[in-house]
């Protein structure tokens, strides 16, 4: 055999796999693999359930307070609904949505009555959603409720294009199919709140309040949503209102957000993949490109950094000061050196409990 020869087969048997029609690649019980069931997971495979790993701590998302956190609708309670459609490399539809996927024994299987098969020969992709009752596009504007905020909740298959090892039994991890927005507002005394709704492109939208922490609201929001804008009306007819700076909302994305007083000054977003809590790199914004600290008012400090560099700040009349620090990790305050070293991974940095 020359050399060259060894390449041919396999250049025949590409060419051949491209020529298939839909009839000649598609599986029949002689050759193709079953699929029986599905396995669902978000974050942590192993139990389950959603990461508590939190970023931005002092938020309720992802914690038990946050209805979305409820993943029993992940093994078939709260009546939810699973549709997977699988597509070959073609994108033609092997196993076509039918709705009837009941969960049992820790999986959610097919009950349809029809035999679904994977093409045998290559990964396909999977077209997966687990949603309330009907499958909205458009998410309810008003979420009042945690029973409401919750209906809102698609969840789809991790990425766009997921393709998964053909098996009798194959696992789909899932992803929030719209945006969350959480945002607490500082400083306002919560009997002073007679009302809150978020406008954003047009659509009037009622948040969640949250039940065990009254100052703090969540919003499912549609994709692309951009430049939300919060309204606050007190008891006394006082309105107020704050724009939070979102290009355009993303899938999976939520955006904590710290408004300060009765006039909602923004002092930070910061973004988290909704599904675990982590922090998303480089995706931050404030008033200004720097951090913001929170202390006393009119109060000048001097951080100590673990580059061994020094700096003052002073606080407003609100207690706030928005910085270039010169460092990363402050290692003391005032010269007092701190048990825990405060690492600046967030945009908003409470420094109250720290200043002597």
């Amino acid at each position: 055999m020359k050399p060259s020869d060894k390449y041919l087969f396999p250049l025949a048997a590409v060419l051949l796999l491209g020529a298939c029609s839909e009839d000649a690649v598609r599986s029949d019980e002689t050759q193709g693999i079953v699929l029986e069931a599905v396995e669902l997971y978000m974050a942590d495979r192993h139990t389950n359930t959603a990461s508590d790993t939190r970023a931005v701590s002092d938020f309720v998302v992802n914690k038990t307070d946050d209805p979305t956190s409820e993943t029993s609708r992940l093994s078939g309670g709260l009546g939810w609904t699973l549709n997977v459609s699988v597509y070959d490399y073609n994108s033609v539809v092997y196993a076509p949505a039918d709705g009837t996927w009941d969960y049992a024994g820790g999986q959610w299987v097919n009950t349809s009555g029809t035999q679904l098969y994977f093409a045998n020969y290559i990964s396909p992709r999977v077209v997966a959603s687990l949603f309330p009752v009907t499958e909205m596009e458009a998410v309810n504007p008003s979420q009042l409720t945690a029973a409401a905020l919750l209906q809102q909740d698609i969840l789809v298959q991790k990425e766009d294009n997921y393709y998964i090892t053909p098996a009798h039994i194959p696992t789909i991890e899932l992803r929030h199919k719209h945006s969350m927005l959480d945002f607490i507002l500082d400083s306002v005394n919560p009997d002073d709140i007679a009302s809150v709704h978020v406008t954003a492109a047009g659509v009037t939208y009622y948040p969640y309040r949250v039940a065990a922490r009254p100052n703090e609201y969540l919003l499912i929001l549609p994709e692309g949503a951009a430049n939300p804008v919060v309204n606050l009306v007190t008891t006394n007819g006082a309105r107020y209102q704050s724009t939070v700076s979102i290009g355009g909302s993303v899938r999976n994305h939520c955006y904590c957000v710290r408004l300060t007083g009765l006039e909602l000054l923004l002092s930070s977003v910061t973004v988290i993949n909704w599904t675990n809590g982590t922090a998303l790199s480089g995706e931050y914004t404030t008033p200004a490109s720097y951090p913001t600290f929170r202390g006393a008012p009119d109060l000048t400090i001097t951080l100590t950094y673990d580059n061994g560099l020094t700096q003052d700040i002073t606080f407003n009349e609100r207690g706030e000061t928005t910085v270039k620090p010169l460092g990363r990790t402050i290692v003391a305050i005032d010269r007092f050196e701190l048990a825990e070293p405060i690492i600046l991974d967030k945009m908003y940095v409470d420094l109250t409990d720290f200043i002597q």
